[in-house]
């Protein structure tokens, strides 16, 4: 699961997003993830750019919609 899960899971409207290390850096996050080792030093600034820029295009474009988005069949 992601951190998004168990807020959806509750019907809480949630979105997560898929990352890749499309510049080889040779970084897996799934080895560290929520243990002791996932520090902010771990992070490599031009991946955290990129994931702020898309979430607030994201969030920008979800928010200006003249409608809801459709939850039907995401809490099954």
């Amino acid at each position: 699961g992601t951190d998004a899960s168990v807020f959806a899971v509750e019907a809480v409207p949630a979105i997560a997003f898929n990352e890749k290390d499309i510049k080889g850096y040779n970084f897996n996050y799934g080895e560290i993830w929520h243990t002791e080792r996932d520090t902010y030093s771990k992070s490599i600034p031009e991946y955290q750019e990129h994931a702020a820029t898309v979430i607030a295009i994201v969030t920008l474009g979800v928010a200006n919609l003249d409608h809801l988005l459709s939850r039907e069949g995401l809490y099954k």
